[in-house]
């Protein structure tokens, strides 16, 4: 490996001190694992965008519920037989995220998207009232979505 900006070759320390992997990657990933009720997977990446990228818990938590929002209105617009165009539009998705969430919205119910969407707002109200710490707010948000999530989508196929 070359050093960055150099000629000269990496060190183990250059190579132990270079930033994470994407971190954005990691994010999409994880909401992902969330919304898709993969559990155990989205507390292992949940715990390294926490460790490993500079990503804070209320931040992770707000990109969870950003994708939930999307996922209440996904289900809504697929029950009354919108457009994608329509759908993307309401959402402010486009391209593979938009494929991607109509493809989660699918699998899922609306009333499951609705109670995920009531969780993350009990959660951001247990953190703003000191109920409990961002972390665990967050990973307790996480187990709860993903335990939504399997049996919609089992109900789903």
């Amino acid at each position: 490996l070359l050093a960055p900006r150099s000629t000269s070759r990496c060190s183990p320390v250059d190579v132990e001190t270079m930033p994470p992997l994407a971190s954005e990657e990691s994010m999409f990933e994880l909401v992902d694992a969330v919304i898709e009720g993969r559990a155990a997977q989205a507390l292992v990446m949940l715990r390294r965008v926490l460790e490993e990228t500079s990503e804070t818990p209320i931040a992770v938590m707000n990109r969870v519920a950003r994708q939930v929002r999307n996922l209440v209105r996904a289900t809504e617009l697929i029950e009354a037989r919108a457009s994608e165009q329509a759908i993307g539009e309401a959402t402010g998705a486009r391209g593979f995220p938009l494929t991607k969430l109509l493809r989660q919205a699918r699998a899922t119910s609306r009333p499951a998207a609705e109670a995920a969407l009531r969780a993350v707002e009990a959660a951001d109200t247990e953190v703003k009232t000191g109920k409990r710490t961002d972390v665990l707010a967050l990973e307790l948000l996480v187990v709860h979505l993903a335990g939504i999530a399997a049996p919609a989508r089992t109900a789903r196929r």
